[in-house]
């Protein structure tokens, strides 16, 4: 989900399908996470998880559709993810929840 809009305690909240709604601004938390290729949920299509930022790194894992990872951080088009039993960097395109270009230090 993506905080779009707020109102006092109220935050306007959307998914990856576009659709969108109001929620009570404590029933969300601050934990950033995305989801893997969600675009591809009905595909067979994996996403590599490298041990390091970019193209040519070494792949750890292939990722399906629709994986939760939290965002570790995410610089020059990749984002160091994790979630249950895997941790590396994905490609920043290939997750909904961090726009294009962001760059996230936690």
């Amino acid at each position: 989900m993506e905080v779009i809009q707020e109102y006092d305690d109220w935050r306007r909240i959307r998914d990856w399908e576009g659709k969108d709604g109001w929620v009570f601004k404590t029933l969300l938390t601050g934990y950033r996470s995305a989801l893997v290729t969600p675009w591809l949920e009905d595909t067979i299509e994996t996403t590599p998880l490298r041990k390091r930022p970019g193209p040519n790194e070494e792949i750890e894992a292939y990722l399906e559709p629709m994986v939760l990872a939290g965002v570790v951080e995410c610089e020059d088009g990749y984002c160091r993810v994790s979630g249950k039993d895997f941790e590396g960097w994905v490609d920043q395109s290939r997750l909904f929840g961090v726009y294009k270009n962001e760059t996230i230090n936690n």
